[in-house]
């Protein structure tokens, strides 16, 4: 096994604190395509859930919660409670969201990102239309919700798009 190189000189290394939001999620998405390409990581975890919440509260004009508050990650100025759930579509074929294991929420808000961790899409999901849809297993102890069509065009579901620094309304 050859040494490990050493991190290059000062000045070399890109000055990240320049790059914004949005190039930094963009780096971030090749570094992990090329681990997992080179088999060094699997899935690789990301930030992925993180980034969502905060563009949700953004969404609302307010901030996500602390992090281990089960249910939701933030509440809206009208004080519904929303559960945010993130969809990395690393593949197009990608539509289930992680599991939804509280009952303490009166809204999903699902962002997707696309291959290249860029927000796309908001769908803003009540309760009711969760529960009709989405199937519950025993095996993760929650419900999985797929979006769609069903979904995406049940009543209540409101559909936003990113249009390069926040959600806007499809109409």
């Amino acid at each position: 096994m050859a040494p490990a190189e050493p991190p290059p000189p000062p000045g070399l290394a890109p000055d990240l604190g320049s790059y914004s939001r949005e190039e930094l999620l963009r780096l971030y998405a090749m570094v992990m395509r090329e681990l997992r390409e080179r088999g060094f990581v699997r899935i690789g975890n990301s930030p992925i859930g993180d980034v969502g919440e905060q563009l949700v509260a953004e969404f609302y004009g307010v901030s996500p919660i602390a992090a281990n508050t089960a249910g939701y990650d933030c509440i809206t100025p009208t004080g519904e409670k929303i559960q945010v759930k993130a969809l990395w579509k690393t593949s197009p074929r990608r539509r289930n969201l992680s599991p939804i294991r509280s009952e303490d929420y009166d809204q999903v808000a699902a962002v997707i990102f696309d291959a290249d961790m860029q927000p796309q899409d908001l769908w803003l999901v009540p309760r009711s239309v969760v529960e009709e849809h989405a199937r519950w297993s025993d095996y993760i102890n929650g419900r999985i919700l797929t979006l769609k069509r069903e979904v995406q065009t049940a009543p209540g579901v409101r559909h936003l798009f990113w249009d390069g620094d926040a959600f806007r309304r499809a109409d």
